[in-house]
């Protein structure tokens, strides 16, 4: 672990400035306990999952424990520590090195993508041009390879999470 984020009780892996690799079971305690993430009110505000369709190339289903209700719509509640398992499509994706002709996909594409922002409070730094809200922003993404070796997904935290209101 890092030294400036000692508070983080479950393993992960730093790959640059923001960008850090953790397991998906461990992924909503990461959240919780990343210093520049407490005290900022998440809310989902963006998903794109490749579980739908004729040829779905990922199983999502919620961590063990979680109820589940009915949603309107049939739509799915998605959940940053959902498990996610491949089908037979995806485990093809996900041993690819090069995209084919076809334009399929590869290990390295995206399959599961969750976009949260900050909701914003008073004394939140708003963003550019908007009288509410924050400039913070976290995308989880999980590519076949990602899923593959074992359920990892990578959390980028965009912008600073500012409760001391704007800067002047």
């Amino acid at each position: 672990m890092l030294a400036g984020l000692e508070r983080v009780s479950v393993h992960y892996q730093q790959q640059d400035g923001g960008s850090f690799i953790v397991r998906a079971v461990d992924a909503l305690t990461f959240l919780r306990e990343h210093p520049q993430l407490i005290g900022a009110r998440l809310n989902l505000v963006r998903t794109q999952v490749r579980d739908g369709g004729k040829e779905p190339y990922l199983v999502v289903t919620p961590t063990t424990g979680v109820p589940q209700r009915p949603r309107a719509g049939g739509s799915k509640k998605r959940r940053v520590d959902d498990r996610k398992q491949l089908t037979a499509l995806g485990l093809e994706a996900a041993r690819r090195d090069k995209r084919p002709a076809n334009g399929g996909l590869t290990r390295d594409s995206i399959l599961w993508r969750l976009v949260y922002e900050c909701c914003g409070e008073a004394s939140c730094t708003p963003k550019p041009g908007r009288p509410t809200g924050c400039t913070l922003e976290v995308r989880c993404t999980a590519t076949g390879g990602q899923i593959e070796h074992g359920d990892f997904i990578r959390v980028e935290v965009c912008n600073q999470h500012s409760a001391d209101g704007p800067l002047r």
